[in-house]
């Protein structure tokens, strides 16, 4: 492993994940991704690791851009009566399976480590975290290990690989630098998707790190991890866009951008995002409305 060889660490966070491939665009725009030897992910950091090793980030979007809210959220009415699984983890892969190239995986031989909770049963949300490594792995046991970052308690069953049952790695460790780092790698990009992540950060005091993190809160569990919804994928992804590019130019030159420089140009960026959000609401409301009246209008021949 080359002294510049970068790991890309994806944290996770259901639908906030497309900050991610906002962020994935400026660190391609920026000439680093070349640098990136292997990536690390937990839960939707997985899926959008598949998806980065396989497709730049023009298809990556694309993938993102074709989710259908209504699809990733289908209840599972086999399971409806249960205490868990309620949601299938069919559309979660179809998120996948639309743009990786397991082929592409196996050759380019950059390694992808998926943060899973190894469960002590298959009804318990307890265990010890692990890291499993699939990029070279056949395509079912790809998207099992795949499945099993992804399987948060509750609203998905527990994935089953050779008799072991697996959960979502990010309940435990949700910024999976520990693989990489044990394989040698002391110079990280960490996208992440809450800023408590910054915390594990500081596990690593010789390593050096590109870290590209919200300001502000993208939201909790029913805004914003399992908001599918495009309105809101669409501001994740502008937001991490225009977050990276600013932390990519600190990184760059520190000294001439400073960190203070970076908060407050990513301040008024998020302003104008959230400006630009409500404006969409509003005139989604208005156009609503419009219908509403011309709905009238034709029944009273106007």
């Amino acid at each position: 492993m080359k002294e510049t060889s970068v790991g890309l660490i994806l944290g996770g966070g259901g639908a906030k994940g497309a900050y991610q491939v906002g962020a994935y665009r400026a660190i391609r725009e920026a000439g680093l991704w070349d640098q990136v030897t292997a990536v690390s992910g937990a839960s939707i950091g997985s899926i959008n690791g598949a998806l980065f090793l396989s497709v730049d980030y023009e298809e990556s979007w694309e993938a993102w851009q074709k989710i259908n809210a209504l699809d990733l959220l289908r209840i599972n009415e086999d399971r409806i009566e249960d205490e868990e699984g309620i949601i299938s983890q069919e559309a979660t892969l179809d998120l996948i399976h639309c743009k990786c190239d397991y082929e592409k995986l196996k050759k380019q031989n950059i390694p992808l480590y998926c943060a899973v909770v190894h469960a002590e049963a298959k009804d318990s949300i307890f265990g010890e975290v692990e890291y499993l490594r699939a990029d070279d792995k056949d395509p079912a046991l790809f998207d099992k290990i795949v499945s099993g970052s992804c399987a948060l308690p509750m609203f998905y069953e527990p994935v089953e690989i050779d008799g072991e049952f697996y959960r979502d790695g990010g309940m435990i460790d949700n910024i999976p630098v520990k693989p990489l780092y044990d394989l040698g790698y002391r110079k990280f990009i960490v996208v992440g998707l809450s800023e408590r992540g910054r915390n594990v950060i500081k596990h690593f005091p010789d390593a050096e790190f590109l870290e590209i993190f919200p300001l502000h809160p993208l939201g909790d569990l029913f805004s914003a991890t399992l908001n599918f919804s495009q309105k809101f994928i669409r501001f994740g992804y502008k937001l991490g866009y225009a977050d990276a590019v600013e932390w990519i130019k600190h990184y760059k030159n520190p000294e001439t951008y400073t960190k203070e420089q970076v908060l407050s140009v990513c301040e008024v960026n998020y302003q104008h995002l959230l400006k630009e959000q409500h404006q969409e609401e509003i005139e989604e409301e208005v156009n609503a409305h419009f219908d509403k009246l011309k709905a009238i209008m034709e029944q009273y021949g106007a």
